[in-house]
């Protein structure tokens, strides 16, 4: 079973972890000179090969429903409101994730707080930069990202992504996500588990404990143009002697 991703219409009160406003994005086409936002309806794009097949589960609009459905997005005094904003929830202010050990599970929310709709995006979920290798490219530890489905409650590995030298992660031929439309006051919410691998199977110039983080880009497919993101720094530690 495929994991659906949670839309939803209007904020609830809850705290959000980490919160970046995502500038310079290009948003599609904007909300009704009524301004009754435009319901929003799954993107036409063909997922790429590899890519996980599902599509948006999409509210009713709150014109048409009278009711706006449960949202986890940020409060409406959080920065950035009034844009497209993303936030990870979950974790602890300094997460530490060992070699080998637990997961670390963690929710990224996309609200759109402008007039607009944005049409064909996705977010992508990467491994950042980390001083735990000793290599000149301070590369991201090896390890896994599975998806939380929340129709049935089961988890499905989707691709690992790690920085390297450049850019070329963000054009990568399989996405994490299929694209889909968010329409002005929608959420659309995804929860993970990220696993690094054991310390035996790194890279070997991986060996000591580091910073690195989870970082979080709304890309528009397939273009692969972004619209910002948000980042999480993580500690990468070297499990107890």
């Amino acid at each position: 079973m495929i994991a659906r991703p949670r839309l939803a219409f209007g904020l609830s009160g809850c705290a959000c972890t980490a919160i970046v406003a995502l500038a310079g994005c290009s948003p599609g086409t904007p909300a009704s000179s009524a301004g009754t936002p435009a319901p929003a309806t799954p993107a036409a794009s063909t997922p790429a090969p590899g890519t996980a097949a599902a599509s948006p589960v999409v509210a009713a609009s709150p014109a048409a429903s009278g009711t706006p459905a449960p949202s986890t997005g940020a409060p409406n005094s959080a920065p950035g409101t009034g844009r497209l904003t993303v936030t990870i929830t979950g974790l602890p202010a300094d997460p530490v994730l060992v070699f080998g050990g637990q997961p670390a599970t963690f929710t990224v929310t996309l609200r759109n707080g402008s007039g607009s709709t944005y049409r064909d995006i996705s977010p992508l979920v990467s491994i950042g930069h980390c001083s735990c290798s000793t290599s000149g490219a301070s590369l991201a530890p090896a390890g896994t990202l599975a998806e939380l489905d929340p129709s049935t409650g089961n988890w499905h590995p989707v691709v690992y992504v790690t920085e390297g030298t450049g850019m070329d992660y963000l054009l990568a031929p399989t996405v994490q996500q299929p694209p889909f439309t968010l329409a002005p006051g929608a959420t659309a919410s995804f929860t993970f588990q990220l696993a690094f691998a054991p310390l035996a199977d790194q890279r070997p110039s991986v060996v000591r404990t580091g910073l690195t983080s989870i970082d979080v880009t709304v890309v528009t497919v397939p273009s692969g143009k972004t619209a910002g993101g948000t980042v999480f720094p993580v500690t990468a530690a070297k499990p107890a002697s």
